[in-house]
């Protein structure tokens, strides 16, 4: 009796550590939105091949979050949106695109390395990365940063 996406939240709810995949008719971003906002690592088209299905599944598994590709910058921008960071953090992960290590983050940025940690271990934890090089590689896949 409960909506995709009250579903979605309320298995989330019960079973934290359950990784969700979602695997939908609907191509709207307003529902890949939803299901992703409520707990979902993964939000897949049934028109998707299944070579993508599959490697979307892997990548859930490993640690990431599978978007469906969508068409046109308008959408690619609206995906992005999915992802919440600060600022500051987006300044981190800038600075983490080009390959710098956190001492060098700080002193660019005037903030200390401890500050830079907690930053880099937010964003791999809002991206679901399990390391520096994947949160940047999701983050250039959703047009976060070049």
């Amino acid at each position: 009796g409960m909506s995709g996406a009250a579903s979605i939240a309320d298995m989330h709810a019960r079973y934290p550590d359950l990784l969700l995949v979602v695997l939908s008719g609907s191509e709207q971003l307003a529902d890949v939105n939803g299901a992703i906002n409520h707990g979902a690592r993964g939000y897949i088209p049934k028109s998707e091949p299944p070579a993508v299905m599959l490697a979307a599944i892997k990548l859930v598994l490993n640690g990431g979050v599978y978007l469906p590709h969508l068409k046109g910058q308008e959408e690619l921008a609206a995906r992005s949106k999915l992802i919440k960071l600060t600022s500051r953090q987006m300044d981190v992960l800038k600075c983490l695109a080009l390959g710098e290590p956190n001492k060098l983050i700080a002193r660019k940025l005037d903030i200390s390395e401890g500050t830079v940690k907690t930053h880099v271990d937010a964003i791999m934890n809002i991206l679901s990365a399990r390391n520096r090089t994947q949160a940047v590689l999701l983050a250039q896949q959703l047009g976060l940063v070049e």
